[in-house]
């Protein structure tokens, strides 16, 4: 496993292009944006690690720039798992007047120290982040940084997360490599299962190999490591198990 480095991630994934190239499609620029909202299949489980690694193979491999929102405002994880600094105003953000919306001055809302942008709350002010505030943060955001990925773990509330996936054009679902079914995902009366008709939801079983016998809406990704503490940042596995992951990743996200 290596350190947060998205130059390797990227010349691992190319050189693995003859292993994975039947599940790679090569993501390319779109005309709207990307929001990718990252949250639990079950409350027992950590989205944050997952996130990270997400959104560093994104920056590592497609062209527009990308962003992680960190929703947690009080606890703030994903900040540690992606070795970011101190910056990042997503309250500022959302209360910017219309006339400021300018790459320039929206690029300074967001802290740039780690491997991608990152947009939380500000580390001398936390707090809960209100769904209508994640919403116009993200719709600001979306102007400087195509890709937004959105870590949405339980600790937010069952309010911000079916805000947070609402907003999304992708939702993925985190779980563990024991999971075996979720039908129940499909059927009307569920918050995501028309998201999950259109071919929007899947399911990612964390610490799984990839298995034939999944569902086409399921995937696997590697389990991530992290420091001497959960407040390290995250170390990204890149056998070759894992960047088949990642390329079948990727040709869900841009298929």
């Amino acid at each position: 496993m290596s350190p947060l480095a998205p130059g390797n991630i990227r010349r691992n994934l190319i050189a693995s292009a003859g292993v994975a190239r039947s599940q790679r499609t090569a993501p390319r620029d779109t005309d709207r944006p990307m929001v990718i909202a990252v949250a639990a299949l079950s409350e027992q489980l950590l989205t944050t690690a997952t996130t990270a690694v997400v959104a560093t193979v994104l920056a590592a491999v497609v062209r527009p720039p990308v962003l992680a929102v960190d929703a947690d405002g009080y606890n703030q994880p994903l900040r540690a798992a992606l070795g970011s600094g101190v910056g990042g105003n997503i309250l500022g953000l959302a209360q910017l007047p219309a006339r400021d919306l300018k790459r320039t001055v929206i690029e300074r809302y967001a802290d740039s120290f780690g491997a991608t942008a990152l947009l939380g709350m500000p580390v001398t002010n936390p707090g809960r982040i209100a769904p209508e505030t994640l919403l116009s943060a993200v719709q600001r955001a979306s102007h400087r940084w195509p890709v937004i990925v959105v870590d949405l773990p339980f600790t937010c509330g069952e309010e911000l997360i079916a805000a947070g996936t609402a907003l999304a054009s992708q939702v993925l679902l985190v779980t563990d490599r024991y999971h075996s079914g979720h039908s129940w995902l499909y059927q009307p009366g569920h918050h995501l299962s028309e998201a999950a008709r259109q071919g929007r939801v899947t399911v990612a079983k964390v610490g799984a190999r990839p298995d034939e016998t999944d569902a086409e809406d399921t995937l696997t990704l590697p389990m991530s490591g992290v420091g001497h503490s959960a407040r390290n940042r995250i170390i990204i596995p890149q056998d070759p198990v894992a960047l088949v992951q990642y390329n079948q990743l990727l040709s869900r996200l841009y298929r």
